[in-house]
């Protein structure tokens, strides 16, 4: 069976403002993809599908919003900076260390 469910929520520190809740917020869901709210979860939409961004193995969030999400099973890796995407080049499987 394929997994389902939230794999993970990463809050944008640069959003964050002293008594106040986070406004950006992105989560994985496995088989979806990535889905952002922008005002601390009022409202979310699902982004990055257009790059076929669907099965995230991992995710993590800079400082500065810089969000970056990496399928391993397609060995593909995406940032999401200023609310484009754009895809990583990752080196050649064969160079990888398995």
């Amino acid at each position: 069976s394929i997994p389902v469910g939230v794999g993970s929520v990463l809050f944008d520190p640069s959003t964050a403002q002293d008594g106040s809740p986070t406004r950006r917020v992105l989560a994985t869901v496995w088989g979806e993809g990535v889905y952002e709210t922008t005002d601390a979860g009022a409202t979310w939409k699902r982004t990055g599908a257009d790059l076929g961004i669907s099965e995230v193995e991992s995710a993590a969030m800079a400082n500065d919003g810089t969000y970056v999400v990496v399928q391993s099973e397609a060995r593909n890796a995406f940032r999401l900076r200023d609310g484009q995407w754009e895809e990583l080049k990752l080196p050649r499987k064969e160079k990888w260390i398995e």
